[in-house]
């Protein structure tokens, strides 16, 4: 006898795609245009109800802390893409960065998003739930960067006495906020061009740097 589908594990599906819907238009919306994106332009562009928008997000605030989940994400898996086995943990944290560049290259609305996140949301369009949230996903964030510098130091690539936590959260404040930078900049395209190659792999080299300088010097 055939086993009846769950219904639960259906309606857990539909959610998950209607939300995955919903960062995608926020995303597509954000590069679009320089104003404020509001609930009913994302509902549009979702193809829902700013009712159906309400069941899975009370605020506006809520939907971005999603999408930046997503955002996030799929900088993290470029950065995944860089990583090998057979290296130091020194070079694969600076593979990891570096592949941060080819990801703004291809896909530049995710550096832009963080850049709308960051100005328009994260001190000021949040609840205190919402930023608890939000706190948390960024904790989980500086997870590879942590493990990566916690293995530099095992095998002996960066020095031995780095803060992990400290130097993750510089770092990526550091390799993000020039890709936020070179956006705006009109002398450069998005990262596109070789004169913002360069000057994202001297930031990099200055990092290799002081990755792995002697203690005490």
């Amino acid at each position: 006898m055939q086993t009846p589908a769950d219904p639960r594990k259906y309606w857990d599906i539909f959610r998950d795609q209607q939300r995955a819907e919903v960062a995608e238009a926020t995303i597509a919306l954000v590069a679009e245009t320089d104003a404020p994106v509001t609930i009913a332009e994302i509902a549009d562009r979702a193809g829902m109800s700013r009712r159906t928008f309400y069941k899975h997000f009370p605020t506006l605030g809520a939907a971005m802390v999603h999408t930046h989940s997503v955002v996030v994400g799929r900088l993290r898996a470029h950065a995944e893409r860089g990583q090998s086995d057979d290296i130091n943990g020194l070079d694969r944290l600076i593979a990891g960065c570096r592949s941060l560049f080819d990801a703004s290259k291809e896909h530049p609305e995710l550096i832009r998003f963080l850049s709308y996140f960051d100005f328009a949301f994260r001190r000021h369009g949040l609840t205190p739930e919402q930023r608890a949230e939000f706190s948390k996903l960024y904790t989980g964030e500086l997870l590879l960067p942590m493990d990566l510098l916690h293995e530099g130091r095992r095998d002996g690539s960066i020095q031995a006495d780095i803060d992990a936590r400290t130097t993750a959260i510089a770092l990526g404040n550091a390799t993000i906020g020039i890709l936020q930078r070179l956006q705006i900049m009109d002398e450069y395209t998005n990262g596109r061009d070789e004169a913002a190659q360069r000057l994202f792999d001297l930031e990099l080299e200055a990092w290799r740097t002081y990755l792995r300088r002697e203690a005490g010097r």
